[in-house]
This record gives C-alpha cells, sequence and structure tokens, in this order.
C-alpha cells in the first residue's frame, strides 16, 4: 500500500509540474486541467497516508 501510495504522489508530482509548463507554454486550459487532477491526486495521496499511519499506531499501542 505504501508503494501505491509513494506512485500517487509522485504522479501528482508530475502533474503538477507539466501544469507549470503547461502555463509556461501558454496552454492555460489544459495547465488548468493538469493542476487539478494533480491536486486531486496528492490529497488522495495524503489522506491514504495518513489513514495508514494512524492505523500503524494504533496497532503498535496494543
Amino acid at each position: 500500500m505504501r508503494l501505491v501510495i509513494g506512485i500517487i504522489s509522485a504522479a501528482s508530482l508530475l502533474f503538477c509540474i507539466g501544469a507549470l509548463i503547461l502555463l509556461v507554454i501558454g496552454n492555460n486550459k489544459a495547465a488548468l486541467i493538469s493542476l487539478a487532477i494533480g491536486l486531486i491526486m496528492m490529497i488522495a495521496g495524503w489522506l491514504a497516508s495518513s489513514l495508514i499511519n494512524q492505523h500503524d499506531k494504533t496497532k503498535k499501542s496494543k
């Protein structure tokens, strides 16, 4: 599961960097779509990692 979260995080970073490149090129519509996809993936990865971390903490305390 941690590998999947890492891959999602790397992909979201690539989408956000791609959005910056598209903004420099001048393709604003594609940059907005790429940024939205990257942010959604980033938030999903952040939530998933916090859930796994929370699960690990409760597992260790028992």
